[in-house]
């Protein structure tokens, strides 16, 4: 088993999500105990995150799996994942954490995944091709996956220049909210924030919420009566 230093993020696009899983395997030199009391000057420390925008993130393997572990090499690095991950804080005795060297193959893992989610992703792009070709649109493929009306998610793809997975991602992150008017959006978001006082009386009870609303428009937008927050 040989093992290099990676520092390398692979990407999963389906019609339902998008999956991103970031793995780092470092070469660290600062002496430890491993869990058998043998020392070490040098290890391996593995560590694994993931971000599914609008979802999850972090350590989040059960919502890998419920994304991506239809792919076998995904499944099995997700195994990995869970066994192996920050191999160098393993809990000891009272306050000390230990090392604990590294058996199996991560690198080969890692690799046959991010080929599997590559060769999955040229899959369903063909797939996707092919569909226009059939006069069935893209957009409202992933629109119907993703829970999103097709005419707001290619009006967010035209106002951003995104394409259709980027904007059902920016939607699933930064989607605030359907509202009449900038002045009820702001109204709802000073409500979410707990900053009106209902027991407020004049002149604290009279709120411009359209000139509040008009503030908003540095940090937000508007799509045909749906407002999202500038990222």
């Amino acid at each position: 088993m040989k093992l290099r230093e990676i520092n390398e993020k692979a990407v999963l696009r389906t019609n339902a999500a998008t999956v991103e899983i970031e793995c780092n395997l470092r070469r660290q030199f600062k002496p430890v105990i491993d869990i058998n009391g043998k020392p070490h000057e040098k290890i391996w420390r593995f560590s694994v995150t993931a971000n599914i925008p609008g979802i999850g993130a972090g350590q989040c393997q059960e919502t890998v799996s419920e994304y991506a572990g239809h792919i076998p090499e995904v499944a099995a690095f997700v195994k990995i994942w869970e066994r192996w991950h920050l191999n160098d804080m393993r809990v000891g005795d009272g306050e000390a954490w230990y090392y604990e060297p590294i058996a199996v193959d991560v690198v080969s893992a890692w690799e046959s995944c991010k080929a599997a989610m590559a060769r999955a992703n040229a899959d369903r792009d063909a797939a996707l091709i092919a569909a226009e070709d059939g006069e069935t649109d893209s957009a409202d493929t992933i629109a119907d996956a993703r829970g999103i009306d097709g005419d707001l998610l290619r009006g967010l793809m035209s106002n951003l220049h995104l394409s259709a997975d980027d904007a059902a991602d920016y939607h699933a992150e930064n989607y605030s909210g359907e509202f009449n008017s900038w002045a009820d959006f702001a109204e709802d978001m000073a409500e979410q924030l707990g900053e009106i006082k209902h027991d407020a009386k004049w002149p604290h009870n009279h709120i411009d919420w359209k000139s509040a609303g008009r503030d908003l428009m540095y940090d937000y937008f508007e799509i045909d009566g749906h407002y999202y927050r500038n990222a």
